[in-house]
C-alpha cells in the first residue's frame, strides 16, 4: 500500500513533530514534540490526517475534470 506523508505545524509553537509515548497504539496522546501540548488520541490523529488527504485528492480531481471541461468546449 502507497503511504502519504501530511506535514503539520503545531498551532502553539509552530513545531512539525508530533511525539506518541509507549507506541502508536490507537489510544496513545499525541504530543507536539516541542512544547507538549496534547493532540489527542493517535486514532483520533490519524484521522484527521485520512480526512485531510481526502479532501484534498477530491479537490484536485474536481479542478481537473473541470479543467478537463473547459479544453473539450
Amino acid at each position: 500500500m502507497e503511504q502519504i506523508q501530511v506535514t503539520t505545524q503545531c498551532p502553539h509553537c509552530g513545531g512539525a513533530v508530533i511525539q506518541v509515548a509507549n507506541g502508536k497504539t490507537d489510544e496513545a496522546i499525541a504530543v507536539c514534540k516541542n512544547c507538549g501540548v496534547s493532540f489527542g488520541r493517535w486514532a483520533d490523529v490519524e484521522e484527521r490526517a485520512r480526512h485531510f488527504v481526502i479532501e484534498d485528492a477530491r479537490r484536485q480531481f474536481l479542478r481537473t475534470v473541470k479543467s478537463c471541461r473547459r479544453k473539450l468546449k
